[in-house]
């Protein structure tokens, strides 16, 4: 190419994927076409790719180059001759000189309108080459996933063109145009053979959607398995799902990850999905790995590790002539021999070797060539110190004939195969040498050798090792490198000192940024935890996950999420904890981390103490996978909480070795507070058993432990347990507040046992929720004199019950001293029952007489089934002369306090307050047709869950009547209920309106307002039009639905919301759904509930028990039969504006057939009005149905009688003029 002078530039045109266009005069005065490529693209490439198409008729190729002022570069071609097209072309012309260049065996893979040109007669195809050097946004699927292109690539791009630019008008290229641009690539393929393309493939099935977990792709011809594999990559782009295709070239053979750029390390699976997916997050993910073979040790190996605890939402497709045979998958074996081929740098490839496949990479443009023609061209692209820093460890492990090389000792210590690793290491290298010995478990020579060395985390993990902890202590605190704090603040909290570390991390807090600042607000509030400080240790974990989400870095966010989970949990907020903990275990099994204590024992824990017995289960399972080969420190955690899920579910003697066991890990380990803890399972599990004596002295052991330690929350939880044996003789008020400050569940739990405010701490605990506890406290304690308590508690038991299996039933009965009842309908009698009984029947009179209470309230208030007039079956009289009875499993004893309730309301009938607002709208929903039964059913059974909604219905159907009916029998009925059109909202402002806006964050932005998602915190949010949301912000609806949080436009803080969902569309979601319009992801998560409102022509019937709604006036049977008859495209909105028009309309209290006007706006008719005509229409209609009454349809229509006379005058000329 030549390098070429722009002079003027007469146009420059922009697509929507920032490419840009221009036509400019070159230094010659000639005419050109210029295309700018993005920065950084690499020419250096281009001209050997010229080289292979040059002379091809009908390829148009640049000859001239200009580097601009920005660095990037413009490409051009001389214009002279041609145009772009203008006039209607043939799907023919258009892929002729496509299919020309397709023979040399090249791909374009960057077609736009402008690359097409045309004369006179013929059309060509300018190939600018920037297809091969990235990939563009406006690639088919199997391109923009790495998958291997080919012609159906090309044909896509094509297609899309020649439809977007309108230049086919037949109708049977237009039908072939659009199989061209299917994601189908059986179909493009089909279509591919009707314009003289050629495919040796044979047959193949067509692809179907993986399975979560792994399969594999063998045999066939490589060409069979290149198209099975692209047609995955279509099957994902229609699911919504991220995929990527990682292609092993053979120079690549070593590598722990192909396909990527050089130096990216990855030594675990976690890296490799980070890498692969380059930090783009999705709940459902798809990676084909194509070309693998049994060579590729590192690579293997970390795909086998990923296989066997595969991610949620993880697809893993394996491709490959014949696939290693170390994955437990499902297999399918392609037809036709099998053959292969590899993927070489275009650059090496030899004219006159047959290419195909020729696409991007990060090495430059590859093509596609069999498995013998390049057998001289798999030449390794990397040097062997490349290879390691990128963690190929295994490869590096097997080189022959070195005996000391620290590259191999330090990649057979990754590996784990110290021994081995230690013969390799050189003597000098002492920092390898010390961390060998140290996993080794030989912690005096490791110490011995690294005295003197400037490496202070090591050498305290030694000392440590050898039990030496003041040795460690004294090296942590001697050293100036801050990168030990959270270390040295471990271990003084480990040993009872943690004050001591506070001042230094404060300290260090003040210069620290990035990483090393989350790790010491972690560190901090670790230990303000243990020192009572919640508030702080709250601020601090808050911080530590704003700033880890701000980094990008997933496993400082996780690790910050754990921390501020348990803080939470502490406080009291437990479903706050949950939500942290569950999106702690996402991200860290997502990503594959590997920590020492990943996130789901925290979540096991969380679950075991909500009484979510099964979820912990399944926790557990997939916990127990993680520490299997975690050493015995993750013998130690899975015995600890063995012995914890005995206490809470009185397991005793069964669970009492996990608990010694746990506590004798603990103590040989080092590990001082997990020793305290596993003592006070034991003294429990004792105590259980029977052993009483021996369970208070371990119980003891533990408050002692907790106070060396300075653990306060240990030490209250050890004295609640010695309370409840009547073994710890100080319980003063004082030492109450001093032992539980902060600590709400411990609150409550001492508010019970002493008896001072037991009913709050029953609500407290109920609250949380912490059944286990309440349940157990309630049968040490007494039963809550509240029956909404009592009756909660004994919900909770049975729930609890039914999860267990047999055996874990008759452990968990055996743990309660009083006999419950045996189902939900049975009652306790508490001790103080007839003093309760009175009390309650006389609030009740009062409320009653006040107009606040009916007998439906007072048989909540005292547990029954019902009090009524009627006699039921197993009913109880209540004496005296007036006929009441009462049902229930306590109404024998609670019939005889009933007798002044009867005579109260035989004496004054119940004149009650008019409903609340909430509960009259919910009343709209009227009606006895069986279909509206059913709703008020769905809309009942709906309500107390606080799952999402999604409401159905054409417009007028009262969506938003259903959706407050919902929210005003929900838990979150005393919160906002914020109504929202989507359709109404400009696109433009829809981001502030959802999410807020801070001051600044756009011109007329003079104050920080609530956005939304904001103002229905803790209430409901109604979504109606839902289809209306335009794709990015249902993406962004999506987020905050995922992770509870949200930006105000302009700011950088992580704002919490909490909200429940309901949405609604008179939409076909369907339709929407299949367009791509509305994302399925988002669908299938708001619509977890879903009510389906009839049209009011299904269900004519309710019509006269709607009719009262919208008017107090009577109505004649012939204006009902005229009502009833009509099909009301407008539905009940329809509805209610006829009877109100009618309503004003009728001259006495009863509305006549001739007050009813029907149909006077028709959605379907053809006929399309002005505004002005539209207008008068509706006058004239109004004035028709007050009998031409002038002033009664002026104020109806709320306007001047002048405005009406002008309309209405303009109507008599014109009919005059007629």
């Amino acid at each position: 190419m030549n390098a070429v002078k722009i002079v003027n530039i007469s146009l420059r045109t922009h697509d929507s994927y920032g490419r840009s266009h221009i036509e400019f005069v070159d230094g010659h005065g000639n005419s050109r076409l210029g295309y700018i490529l993005p920065e950084n693209t690499q020419v250096r490439y281009l001209d050997a790719v010229y080289d292979r198409i040059r002379g091809t008729k009908g390829i148009i190729i640049p000859d001239g180059i200009t580097e601009l002022k920005d660095g990037s570069w413009c490409l051009s071609v001389r214009s002279t001759g041609f145009s772009p097209p203008k006039e209607t072309l043939t799907l023919s012309k258009l892929i002729k000189p496509l299919k020309a260049l397709h023979d040399t065996g090249m791909n374009h893979l960057s077609i736009d309108e402008h690359c097409f040109v045309a004369d006179n007669t013929t059309v060509s195809l300018i190939f600018w080459g920037d297809g091969l050097l990235s990939v563009h946004r406006d690639a088919p699927s199997e391109v923009k996933a790495g998958g291997v292109p080919g012609v159906f690539s090309d044909l896509f791009m094509l297609a899309s063109v020649a439809l977007k630019m309108n230049w086919i008008r037949e109708p049977d290229d237009a039908r072939d145009a659009n199989a061209l641009f299917s994601n189908n690539l059986q179909t493009r393929l089909k279509t591919a053979v009707k314009y003289g393309y050629k495919f040796s493939t044979p047959k193949l099935p067509e692809a179907i959607e993986p399975a979560p977990g792994v399969s594999t792709v063998q045999g066939g011809s490589w060409q069979s398995r290149d198209i099975y594999v692209n047609q995955l990559t279509g099957i994902a782009e229609r699911k919504g799902w991220l995929c990527r295709v990682i292609r092993c070239a053979a120079g690549e053979r070593n590598r722990p990850l192909p396909d990527v750029p050089a130096g990216t390390f990855t030594g675990s699976p976690g890296d490799l999905l980070e890498n692969t997916f380059a930090g783009k997050k999705g709940i459902e993910k798809l990676l084909i790995v194509q070309d693998l073979t049994a060579d590729q040790a590192d690579f293997v190996a970390i795909l086998k590790q990923m296989a066997r605890l595969i991610p949620s939402g993880l697809r893993m497709v394996i491709c490959g002539a014949s696939v290693p045979d170390v994955f437990q998958a499902e297999k399918l074996l392609l037809p036709g021999d099998t053959d292969s081929a590899v993927d070489v740098p275009l650059a090496d490839i030899p004219a006159g070797i047959t290419v195909s496949g020729t696409g991007p990479s990060w090495y430059g443009p590859r093509g596609r060539v069999t498995a013998e023609q390049s057998a001289d061209m798999n030449r390794p692209f990397f040097s062997e110190k490349t290879l390691f820093a990128e963690g190929a460890w295994r490869h590096t492990a097997a080189l022959p004939g070195i005996k000391e090389n620290d590259s191999k000792a330090e990649s057979l210590f990754m590996l784990g195969r110290y021994s081995e690793s230690l013969k390799c290491v050189s003597s000098s290298n002492h920092t390898l040498k010390g961390k060998i010995l140290i996993a080794l478990g030989r912690f005096e020579e490791a110490a011995r050798l690294l005295e003197g060395e400037d490496k202070p985390s090591l050498m305290a993990e030694a000392c440590l090792g050898k039990g030496d902890v003041h040795r460690a202590l004294e090296v942590l605190q001697n050293s100036s490198d801050p990168e030990i704090l959270p270390m040295l603040a471990k271990l003084l909290d480990l040993t009872g000192s943690p004050a001591s570390a506070f001042l230094p991390l404060k300290q260090k807090l003040k210069d620290a940024t990035g990483a090393e600042r989350v790790n010491i607000y972690c560190a901090l509030r670790n230990l303000e935890m243990r020192l009572g400080l919640y508030e702080d240790a709250l601020e601090h974990a808050e911080a530590a996950v704003l700033l880890a989400r701000g980094l990008t870095s997933i496993s400082l966010l996780v690790k910050s999420l754990q921390e501020r989970g348990r803080t939470l949990q502490n406080t009291g907020y437990w479903q706050e904890a949950l939500e942290d903990y569950k999106t702690a275990v996402r991200f860290y099994d997502e990503n594959m981390l590997s920590f020492s204590r990943p996130p789901h024992i925290d979540l096991y824990v969380m679950q075991l103490k909500m009484g979510r017995i099964r979820e912990a289960g399944e926790t557990h399972t997939r916990l127990a996978k993680l520490l299997k080969t975690g050493g015995k420190l993750s013998s130690q955690m899975l015995n600890m909480l063995e012995a914890y899920r005995g206490v809470l579910l009185g397991s005793g003697e069964k669970s009492l070795p996990s608990a010694l066991k746990a506590a004798s890990e603990a103590h040989l380990y080092g590990l001082e507070l997990y020793y305290g803890l596993s003592t006070l399972y034991a003294g429990q599990l004792y105590i259980q058993s029977g052993d009483i004596s021996r369970g208070t002295d371990l119980l003891n052991e533990a408050r002692s432990r907790g106070h060396v330690l300075g653990d306060r929350h240990l030490v209250c939880l050890a004295e609640i347990e010695l309370l409840l044996q009547q073994n710890c003789p100080d319980l003063s008020e004082s030492r109450i507040s001093e032992i539980t400050v902060g600590l709400p569940e411990e609150l409550a739990v001492l508010q019970i046992i002493s008896g001072k405010e037991r009913e709050k701490g029953f609500e407290v605990l109920l609250g949380m929720p912490s059944p286990l506890l309440a349940c157990r406290l309630a049968d040490k304690c007494g039963q809550p004199d509240s029956p909404v308590y009592r009756k909660s508690l004994l919900k909770y038991r049975e729930d609890i019950l039914s999860q267990l299996t047999p055996e874990e039933k008759q452990d968990y009965s055996n743990l309660f001293s009083s006999v419950w009842p045996s189902a939900l309908h049975e009652s306790f009698k508490p001790q103080n029952f007839t003093e309760e009984t009175l009390r309650t029947v006389s609030r009740w009179i009062q409320n009653y007489l006040e107009g606040e209470s009916d007998l439906p309230d007072l048989t909540t208030a005292l547990n029954l089934e019902e009090i009524s007039s009627v006699p039921g079956p197993a009913a109880s009289k209540v004496p005296g002369a007036v006929p009441l009875y009462c049902s229930g499993s306590l109404a024998a004893d609670i019939a005889p306090f009933l007798e002044p309730v009867a005579a109260v309301i035989t004496a004054v009938p119940f004149s009650g307050k008019p409903a609340p607002e909430k509960d009259r709208l919910s009343l709209e929903i009227a009606g006895e047709s069986d279909r509206i039964k059913s709703i008020r059913t769905e809309i009942k059974r709906a309500a107390p869950e606080d799952a999402a909604v999604f409401i159905t219905g054409e417009t007028g159907t009262g969506k938003e009547l259903c959706a407050r009916a919902i929210h005003s029998r929900s838990g979150r009925k005393h919160g906002s209920f914020v109504p929202v059109d989507c359709g109404a909202i400009p696109e433009a402002l829809m981001e502030s309106e959802f999410f807020g806006a801070a001051r600044g964050a756009y011109t007329g932005v003079n104050y920080s307002r609530k956005g939304l998602l904001e103002e229905a915190d803790g209430g409901t949010l109604f979504l109606d039009e839902i289809g209306n949301l335009p794709l990015l912000m249902q993406a962004k609806l999506l987020r905050v639905l995922d992770s509870g949080v949200f930006r105000r436009l302009g700011e950088t803080i992580e704002r919490k919301t909490d909200f429940r969902l309901v949405t609604a569309t008179n939409a076909n979601i369907a339709e929407q759904l299949a367009k791509g319009s509305f994302r399925t992801d988002l669908y299938y998560r708001i619509s977890v509930i879903r009510i389906s409102l009839p049209p009011l022509r299904d269900r004519l019937e309710d019509i006269p028990l709607l009719i009262p709604l919208f008017t107090s006036k009577k109505i004649s049977g012939g204006a009902l039969q005229l009502l009833s008859s009509y099909r009301w495209p407008g539905n009940i909105r329809e509805l209610s504006n006829v009877m109100k028009r009618a309503s004003i309309a009728a001259r006495g209290d009863t509305v006549r057939r001739s007050n009813i006007v029907l149909g006077d706006i028709h959605p379907d008719d053809s006929e399309t009005l002005t505004l002005h005509e539209a207008i008068k229409r509706h006058i004239r209609h109004t004035v028709e149905s007050f009998g031409g009454s002038r002033s009664k349809a002026a104020k109806a229509l709320k306007c001047d009688p002048k405005t009406l006379r002008k309309y209405l005058s303009e109507d008599d000329r014109n009919n005059t003029e007629k």
